[in-house]
């Protein structure tokens, strides 16, 4: 008998349908997907479902990245999700605000297939809240 590991839980929150359909591309196979266009539509589903990594455009149409990223970190989640953002590349790293014993990291929005799945199985995989890691594509 061969026994799986559970589907990693991913939270995509993108209102591009084009990277929306290289996400689920590459990450169908490897996880369990839910997806949602806007930032409200995340911050609800974030309290019904606990993802393993929310993956995020840091340009929402609805609220910006770091307004979505300090309410989650004021939310009190029992279980705090690695938090990527997808941006254009430029001044990534730089553009995110570090939180308190979050794991944050960047994709760029171009990343291929390849390195969207790594990026995001390797996030999925970080356990240690105590380092702040930041994980580029």
């Amino acid at each position: 008998m061969i026994i799986r590991p559970p589907l990693t839980r991913i939270l995509l929150v993108d209102d591009d349908p084009v990277f929306l359909g290289r996400a689920h591309q590459a990450l169908d196979p490897f996880a369990r997907l839910q997806t949602v266009s806007n930032g409200c539509a995340a911050l609800q589903t974030l309290s019904q479902w606990q993802p393993d990594v929310v993956l995020f455009d840091l340009l929402l149409n609805d609220l910006d990245g770091f307004t979505f990223l300090e309410i989650i970190n004021r939310s009190g989640l029992e279980r705090r999700p690695f938090i990527l953002c997808t941006t254009d590349g430029r001044g990534a790293d730089t553009r995110i605000r570090p939180l308190p014993n979050w794991d944050v990291g960047t994709l760029v929005r171009s990343s291929s297939i390849v390195q969207l799945r790594t990026a995001v199985l390797q996030a999925a995989r970080c356990q240690d809240p105590a380092v702040q890691r930041h994980i580029t594509a």
